[in-house]
């Protein structure tokens, strides 16, 4: 019969298996159900865990902790029946092999006479229990910020290693009370201590990552702030082409009495060469080449814009296909690519008369996006031994651009092909992105 000391240090075990679940739910699995709720049927599933646990075996209260994962999973989150099974068959053979691991390490620092204590008397449960939880939640803390969906995961490499520092440390310290509770004498209040500095440590690593994942979503919350700034930036740019164009078509439309009365005038004086002249130089007026919507993303729209423009000013042929639907990537992302993308293009098309850019983007079988753009280009680009392409620009921080676009096509599991074709004097990049839903 378990006594309460005994019985309160297995709860704390399964308060922190409980909150070490719905970490690794929340960083893998969107919600189907409030936080409140979530939070509310975690504790009630581990707390019908803990009390079969208590009379229960060994093999029982393991069938029991996976089937529990699995409701969990089920009630709350968004999971395929498989994922269920998977990731919950993996937190009991974690939570398993981590009680093990926990045991065959305080072997090393109790003497052998000794370790039965370890599940016998509270102080040295609480302890053990602590060195095996925190293992336990760090492993499930690394797989989950290492597996997570390609959607949401985060650059976040050197963060995950900062805070793997504190359960390990956290581990260490554990040992060592452990250590001092079993070959040194202390009075209980010094025990008791102790056991209270081990509570400390296990809320303390919950605590920082409570506090980290609050920060990570300040910063989301942030960068969503700044991409709808940049939305409504180029949203309002969009429109001020729009009324730009609209002003000047009504010039255009309070002008035509004029431009007809020019051309009856040549026509009945039989002057055709100049009569085609004058059309021609009608037709290349910006007021009825100038397009203003080239795209459904506003950002992406207003870059085109602004390079229509450039290519205008330059005479260079711009010519521009974006389909529905093929603009995959992120605000920060569409800068990067297609900024870099039409800026070097522009600069190779300005270098040969007659130059030419066409960019288009499409969908391939609907299993891919392919982005083409083919420019101009006076002579083959340099590369280096690897076949890579080497920038023409100088060590001054500039000829960056290719690796902002690598940088792009690696974030989105896309692959690229770049070549030069010597007879047209045209240089080729093209992109496939796979589509996911």
């Amino acid at each position: 019969m378990m006594s309460l000391g005994q019985i309160l240090c297995y709860a704390l075990c399964y308060i922190v298996e409980g909150a070490a679940a719905w970490f690794y739910f929340e960083h893998l699995f969107a919600r189907k159900k409030s936080g409140r709720f979530i939070a509310v049927f975690i504790s009630g599933v581990y707390f019908v865990l803990f009390a079969l646990f208590l009379f229960g075996e060994f093999l029982l209260n393991s069938v029991l902790f996976c089937l529990g994962n699995i409701l969990i999973l089920c009630r709350s989150y968004r999971c395929g029946k498989t994922a269920m099974v998977v990731h919950s068959a993996f937190m009991t053979v974690l939570m398993i092999l981590t009680e093990l691991a926990a045991t065959v390490l305080l072997s090393y620092v109790l003497p052998m006479e000794n370790m039965w204590l370890v599940r016998e008397l509270p102080g040295a449960i609480l302890a053990y229990g602590s060195v095996s939880k925190i293992l336990y939640f760090l492993v499930l803390l690394l797989f989950a910020r290492v597996y997570r969906p390609r959607g949401t995961r985060k650059e976040e490499t050197y963060s995950v290693l900062l805070l793997s520092a504190l359960p390990l440390s956290s581990i260490v310290v554990s040992v060592v009370i452990i250590y001092f509770s079993y070959t040194v004498e202390i009075t209980p209040w010094v025990n008791f201590l102790m056991a209270l500095s081990t509570v400390t440590l296990l809320a303390a690593n919950f605590l920082v990552l409570a506090i980290n994942k609050q920060l990570q979503k300040l910063a989301e919350e942030r960068t969503e702030l700044q991409l709808s700034m940049q939305k409504e930036q180029a949203d309002a740019e969009y429109y001020r082409m729009v009324q730009q164009q609209y002003d000047s078509q009504r010039l255009l439309i309070h002008d035509l009495k004029n431009y007809l009365a020019v051309l009856k005038n040549l026509a009945n004086e039989g002057k055709h060469a100049d009569l085609l002249e004058y059309i021609s130089g009608v037709e290349t007026m910006p007021e009825l080449r100038r397009v203003v919507r080239f795209c459904d993303n506003s950002i992406l729209n207003a870059m085109l814009l602004w390079y229509s423009q450039r290519c205008e000013e330059q005479r260079i042929d711009f010519r521009c296909d974006i389909r529905k639907g093929c603009i995959i990537f992120d605000s920060d992302a569409i800068t990067a690519f297609f900024g870099n993308l039409l800026s070097n293009a522009v600069e190779a098309a300005a270098q040969i008369e007659g130059g030419s850019i066409e960019l288009s983007a499409t969908k391939s079988h609907g299993d891919s996006v392919v982005v083409s753009v083919v420019n101009s280009c006076a002579e083959a680009p340099m590369v280096d031994d690897s076949g890579e392409l080497i920038s023409r620009k100088g060590k001054d921080g500039h000829g960056l651009g290719m690796k902002s676009i690598e940088r792009v096509v690696k974030k989105y599991n896309g692959m690229s092909k770049m070549y030069y074709d010597a007879g047209e004097r045209k240089f080729h990049s093209i992109f496939h992105f796979p589509v996911t839903e």
